[in-house]
């Protein structure tokens, strides 16, 4: 949901007007879920890695615990074994938790090594729904034939990352009541890095066709003791080599205050513009995204297949 949701973020963030180079001109920047980089990863308890499924399951179960605030109850985590090192499967769900909002997730710097190698026959990452503050968003992630890792992330922690796999999926889903909950959330915590404080936020999607996601957002601000208005449109769509783009992200001034914050604002995010991100990457090189979707029909739904 965070990435979700920061990828609309990005878009309210400004108004972009840079110039639009030729295609050939623009490189591509880091893809909008990373494996290598923290997406899909699961944290693990305390220091060592696991080195039996039994070890596996606990130190999975106790990362969760850590970072969630779990069912009372609840099992979170199953674990089957296979044949000789192989797992075969790993179940994951946290249905019902809550997640703290000031928690950072994972973050893994491009050189981190890879400390252990876990091939599971299926994983499954299920939330139906995950709170954040008081947004609900239900999402499913699962892959056959993968490989997990066993790294550390920035802060030396350890976690499993999804290194690949045969097939798999990811589908978030907020209603369009969580997701202004979830957008407004965002925003007001952005605003207050920035001394401002966003008294209202508006949030309305539309999708042109399925890989296309059109947004526009009306803001009610103050900064400091000047009051503001704006508006944020952004677009991003992505291509049939699952490369998304960033187009016209603007920021309309609605009134004096408006103007003044689209003009502090407009230099630092004129490289939003026309910015071109593959969908997914993942440490193996070779599993890509195999299908992607938006659908607004019942707030928005997200979907993105993947594969070798």
């Amino acid at each position: 949901m965070r990435r979700l949701v920061g990828l609309l973020l990005a878009l309210a963030a400004g108004c972009a007007t840079a110039r639009r180079p030729p295609v050939a001109e623009r490189s591509l920047g880091t893809p909008v879920f990373d494996a290598g980089r923290g997406w899909g990863s699961f944290p693990l308890g305390g220091d060592a890695l696991p080195e039996t499924p039994e070890e596996l399951a606990a130190s999975l179960a106790a990362g969760l615990d850590e970072r969630l605030e779990l069912p009372d109850g609840a099992q979170v985590v199953e674990v089957e074994k296979g044949r000789e090192a192989r797992i075969e499967a790993v179940r994951i769900d946290v249905t019902g938790s809550r997640i703290d909002p000031a928690y950072v997730p994972s973050r893994f710097a491009a050189e981190a090594l890879v400390e252990g190698v876990y091939p599971v026959g299926f994983v499954e990452y299920r939330a139906d729904p995950l709170f954040l503050a008081d947004a609900a968003v239900s999402m499913r992630l699962w892959a056959r034939d993968a490989t997990l890792l066993g790294m550390r992330d920035r802060k030396e922690r350890p976690s499993l990352v999804l290194g690949g796999a045969e097939e798999g999926g990811f589908e978030v889903h907020l209603s369009a009541d969580d997701l202004q909950r979830a957008f407004q959330e965002g925003l007001r915590r952005r605003g207050a890095r920035l001394l401002a404080s966003v008294d209202a936020a508006a949030l309305s999607l539309t999708s042109p066709h399925a890989r296309c996601l059109e947004m526009e957002a009306k803001v009610r601000a103050r900064w400091l003791l000047v009051g503001m208005e704006f508006r944020i449109t952004g677009r991003m769509e992505v291509d049939e080599a699952f490369v998304a783009t960033f187009t016209e992200v603007r920021c309309h001034g609605e009134d004096a205050g408006g103007r003044l914050m689209a003009g502090i604002v407009d230099s630092k995010l004129a490289k939003v513009e026309q910015k071109r991100l593959p969908l997914m990457a993942f440490p193996d090189g070779r599993t890509r995204a195999t299908s992607f979707a938006f659908d607004l029909s019942d707030g928005i739904r997200m979907s993105v297949g993947f594969g070798r």
